[in-house]
């Protein structure tokens, strides 16, 4: 993932049926309510006896690494995958509904990237170009 894609504007989000991520975050909270209560016998609350700060340290460190462990994971996944960007995937689209046009495939994919013009999308696992996915 390259800094341009990372500073493009992404369209505002569209509603689902789906929970959302503030629900999933509160039911993760009262499953690991639950596991404090059977491996400790009580809540974590403030003045149980413990050093927090070494535990918090501790605990976010661990929590810390593995967080980039999976993140670098997901990134690297994500780059494997081929991708065009959205100027040539218009230009495709274009091509498929008789706008005069060329496609100008990966050698134009790769400069609009390189100008940080390009917003990618995948395209086809087979070798493909987008035209044949989208």
């Amino acid at each position: 993932m390259d800094s341009a894609e990372l500073l493009t504007e992404q369209a505002l989000p569209t509603p689902n049926a789906g929970p959302s991520v503030q629900e999933m975050v509160i039911a993760d909270i009262r499953v690991r309510m639950q596991v404090g209560l059977e491996r400790y016998g009580t809540l974590l609350q403030p003045g149980n006896g413990r050093d927090a700060l070494r535990d918090a340290l501790r605990d976010a460190y661990e929590e810390a690494v593995d967080l980039a462990m999976y993140l670098r994971q997901a990134i690297a996944e994500r780059d494997a995958t081929p991708r065009v960007c959205v100027d040539c995937h218009r230009a495709a689209r274009e091509l498929e509904q008789g706008v005069d046009g060329e496609w100008r495939g990966p050698s134009c994919h790769k400069r609009h990237i390189e100008r940080g013009t390009g917003v990618q999308l995948p395209i086809d696992q087979e070798g493909g170009d987008s035209r044949a996915q989208h």
